[in-house]
């Protein structure tokens, strides 16, 4: 098979996860009967700038920015980009998408230019949203989706439309991996295993169900409602540290990762609203009324059973 898999590092987060392994599918389908070469690279740093991913084709580079957005999207080259109405963010110092991948592709095209020893020829990108999108790009210029393209998750083969109107030999593109020193991060079928292995101990049934069994022995020392608690804090501290340890994220406490699990997984307001009173008072048991812990054990019981099967 032509295709050629490399990770840097492992994604963040379960969306970009999720896109990264879409497109490598796609890529898997569309090259299993070709002999011309296509390399994916993710988590790519280059000239101070993580792109999300990299595709190299013999029509030529292109960056792939990920957006974990859908529904009405507006692109522009002027103002914010929006979806149904909400303003989304491109990057650090509040730039718009549009500014945020322009200013990467100057970097890149530094980057590759040192890297490689010549000038770079074809350098596109394409921002792909996660979520199903219906997509206006009528605000952008010609120029600017003669290297820009902006699909969603279920339009992935526009990431090949230039893969027709060859500009690099298959030779060259054999030798990119040596000249960007990623040979060492190649994903082979062995890798891709032990990183699904890796990931899956996020959330692995079985401790989760251990987690279960020891909230059911903390309801078992009722009347002594502070051991209770302590018992429930122990519990909840355990689930966080179990589903934040295949992240790259440092935390500044508890509530950091209580609100990335909430937001990494869709929470609704309701659920973060009743997790995070939960939280609160675990934290403040020790201080607590012992009124006002048997009044909410089994209210909180029952939040903490909801975050850790979420």
């Amino acid at each position: 098979m032509a295709l050629r898999v490399f990770k840097i590092s492992e994604y963040d987060h379960a969306a970009e996860r999720k896109q990264f392994d879409a497109i490598r599918a796609m890529l898997e389908a569309k090259y299993a009967d070709r002999t011309d070469p296509c390399l994916l690279i993710g988590n790519y740093n280059i000239e101070g700038v993580e792109l999300d991913a990299l595709l190299v084709t013999t029509g030529g580079f292109r960056i792939l920015e990920f957006k974990n957005w859908g529904g009405q999207i507006v692109a522009r080259e002027n103002g914010s980009w929006t979806s149904d109405g909400l303003i989304i963010e491109g990057g650090a110092g509040r730039k718009t998408p549009y500014e945020q991948i322009r200013l990467n592709r100057s970097r890149v095209a530094k980057g590759l230019t040192v890297l490689l020893g010549q000038k770079v020829q074809a350098l596109g990108a394409t921002i792909i949203f996660g979520k199903k999108a219906r997509i206006d790009t009528t605000q952008l210029s010609g120029t600017v989706k003669a290297w820009l393209s902006v699909c969603d998750y279920t339009r992935l083969s526009v990431l090949l439309g230039s893969r027709n109107r060859p500009v690099f030999e298959a030779e060259y593109i054999e030798r990119i991996p040596a000249l960007l020193r990623i040979e060492e991060f190649e994903v082979t079928k062995e890798r891709g295993q032990e990183d699904s292995a890796t990931l899956s101990e996020a959330y692995d049934p079985e401790s989760s169900t251990n987690l279960f069994e020891e909230l059911e022995a903390a309801t078992r020392q009722v009347p002594n409602y502070q051991a209770v608690y302590q018992a429930y804090n122990r519990v909840f501290h355990k689930c966080l540290d179990l589903n934040t340890s295949a992240t790259r994220l440092h935390f500044g406490g508890p509530f950091a990762k209580t609100d990335y699990l909430l937001k990494e997984h869709g929470a609704s307001r309701e659920m973060a609203r009743h997790t995070n009173d939960t939280r609160v008072r675990l934290r403040k048991s020790s201080k607590l009324p012992v009124q006002d812990l048997e009044k909410y054990y089994r209210h909180d019981l029952r939040n903490l059973c909801a975050f850790i099967a979420f």
